[in-house]
């Protein structure tokens, strides 16, 4: 072991700990991958994108005490600057596993922590007497796989979880009087739970207008005022009742106007700790009311989504998350189902409420797309191994709305660029899946590469553009004439052509300008297809003397009708145009020599895993 990384793991007061269980490298075992001292990686990271990689526990160690002084929500990969969730044993069967999984206790317990503050659910100190429980996900003995904290059961082999959800008081069970309560006609008896928080429901079943800072005042000034409230949710953290509620024809409105008040008290929670809100988090894992119930819900998400009543409760628990870990553990129970889900009535729009949510956090910028990116990539998964599901999901406005989900923000997952990929090949029965299909087309001409680290997926994105211009070649000039109303297919066109030549592939530009004058008779009425000859003739990327071949070329079609469209070429591209600098130190590897023997049956390699 490097004798450095081993007294900076000292600092943290496991230095000793992690020479003691140290030994030399065994037959197919892996070096540690930060310090590469010969010595075993013990540790696998879990929960940032380099899952597949393995350090040694002094590397553990180091990584959390140079951690101490920093302003970070949590311990971060070195490698993907991810945050870490979770230290796991890579051989559970190895003699030293369990005494590495001792060492890993208070590793594992700070992650948990920083995991719940960067949710904005912090875990509450235990008091003396309270039944709280850390949330951290567990790993099944059986196969290996890493399930979630709330999922009862194993999501790979279906066997049980290692323990039984924590114990709760006997005044959090369901009575019978509870249970009529909740399922009767407009739930009368359960108005003066909400009343008392000054909340009142309408003749239609439906929350009425009130004041939040009413609301707030009343938990401050009363705090028994909110129990009957905090009764509801303890009888529904049974996950038996809470199902026989959502899926009641009368009960579901209940549960329904239950989910937004607490979504409101949460959100009004920013700066005040009402008692009775942090004296209900003692007893549910430090979950406030809402988390209770989502978490409640997770379980049994894709069962209630496609039931008719119960999918309406499990579509308002999605759209009232606010942060990052929950929706990732909203993705986590539903995206899974992607395939089942978008052939349902119901459950459809489960999915798409989850999309919107992805985009929504999408939206906020970089700092948020490791998680976005983590969320999406599941339902790409679902969607490889039943591939004739995506191309069918593309024809139809939830199925297209998750494809240019996975294709717009699934970076820099693997399994969203194989399956990006995949539609690339198919761009041609894209085309004939209408509208739907036709924006999936376009959002994966559209994708750029990213900055910094993502500077690599600039050019899987290239190699999408190659792939879509090589099966619709000979399809650009039709679409180009195209005389539907909104202009989208001859957009698409221009658009491929203008990012070809972002991209600096002047051979492809080549054979499109070579399909287009070949119409050149059929396409000189049409003024579209014309504006989009002229984009391509004058890309920065020709020379004068190509554009004048072409031109040529055309003249011998359209006569003097040639000299309208070279003035419109002269003045888009001026009198001192100039290559631009290279971008990239080769072309794709797709190219126009090569179309045929793709299209011969020979197989286009996925792209390749991304970099740590």
């Amino acid at each position: 072991m490097s004798s450095s990384t081993a007294l900076t793991a000292s600092v943290w007061g496991k230095g000793k700990q992690a020479q003691m269980i140290s030994r030399p490298l065994r037959p197919g075992e892996e070096e540690c991958c930060l310090c590469q001292g010969d010595v075993p990686a013990l540790v696998r990271l879990k929960g940032c994108h380099c899952s597949n990689y393995a350090v040694c526990l002094a590397c553990v160690e180091n990584l959390r005490a140079n951690n101490i002084y920093r302003s970070n929500q949590g311990v971060t990969c070195p490698l993907c600057r991810g945050f870490i969730e979770c230290y796991e044993p890579v051989n559970r069967n190895d003699p030293d596993s369990e005494q590495l999984e001792a060492l890993l206790t208070e590793a594992n317990r700070a992650a948990r922590v920083a995991a719940a503050a960067r949710a904005g659910t912090p875990i509450a100190n235990k008091p003396e007497g309270s039944q709280a429980l850390a949330r951290a996900d567990w790993g099944c003995k059986s196969c290996g796989n890493s399930n979630a904290w709330w999922s009862p059961r194993c999501t790979e082999c279906d066997q049980p979880g290692p323990s039984p959800a924590p114990a709760k008081p006997a005044t959090w069970g369901a009575t019978e009087d509870v249970r009529q309560q909740i399922q009767v006609l407009r739930h009368p008896t359960m108005q003066k739970a909400f009343s008392e928080l000054a909340v009142p429901i309408t003749q239609q079943n439906q929350l009425g207008d009130f004041d939040e800072s009413q609301m707030m005042k009343r938990l401050r000034d009363y705090p028994k005022g909110a129990d009957k409230l905090l009764n509801l949710v303890k009888a529904l953290s049974d996950p038996a009742f809470f199902r026989e509620c959502s899926t009641h024809i009368h009960g579901n409105f209940t549960v329904q106007n239950l989910i937004e008040i607490l979504a409101r008290i949460r959100n009004s929670l920013s700066s005040q700790k009402p008692w009775a809100i942090e004296n209900f988090k003692r007893f549910s894992r430090g979950l406030d009311p809402f988390a209770q119930l989502l978490y409640t819900m997770l379980p049994m998400a894709t069962e209630l989504a496609v039931h008719t009543q119960g999918t309406y409760v499990a579509q308002k628990l999605i759209f009232y998350i606010n942060s990052q870990q929950e929706l990732l553990d909203v993705c986590r129970a539903v995206l899974p189902d992607t395939v089942l889900l978008l052939q349902d009535d119901k459950g459809k729009f489960a999915v798409k409420k989850t999309v919107e949510a992805l985009e929504e956090l999408h939206a906020r910028g970089p700092p948020c797309y490791p998680v976005v990116a983590k969320g999406i990539n599941i339902a790409a998964k679902a969607f490889l191994p039943q591939f004739n599901k995506a191309m069918f999901a593309a024809g139809n406005n939830f199925g297209a709305s998750v494809l240019t989900g996975i294709i717009s923000m699934g970076i820099p997952c693997f399994e969203s660029l194989d399956l990006s990929s995949r539609l690339a090949t198919k761009a041609r029965q894209l085309l004939t899946k209408g509208f739907y299909g036709l924006n999936v087309l376009s959002r994966m001409i559209n994708s750029r590469g990213g900055p910094g680290s993502l500077e690599w997926y600039s050019e899987h994105t290239r190699d999408l553009l190659c792939i879509i211009t090589m099966q619709i070649l000979d399809m650009l000039p039709a679409l180009a004439m195209s005389e539907e109303p909104s202009k989208r297919e001859v957009k698409l066109v221009k658009d491929l052509v203008l990012r070809l030549a972002e991209e600096q592939e002047v051979l492809w530009i080549e054979e499109i300008i070579g399909e287009l004058v070949n119409k050149g008779d059929e396409l000189a009425p049409n003024k579209d297809a014309i504006d989009v000859l002229v984009t391509a003739l004058s890309v920065d990327l020709l020379t004068d003397d190509d554009v004048h071949l072409h031109l040529l070329q055309l003249r011998e079609l359209i006569g003097q009708a040639v000299y309208a469209i070279a003035d419109q070429i002269e003045a888009k591209r001026g009198t001192n145009m100039q290559m631009p600098p290279l971008r990239y130190h080769m072309p794709s590897a797709i190219q126009p020599e090569t179309r045929w023997w793709f299209l011969g049956g020979n197989k286009i390699h996925p792209p390749p895993p991304p970099p740590p």
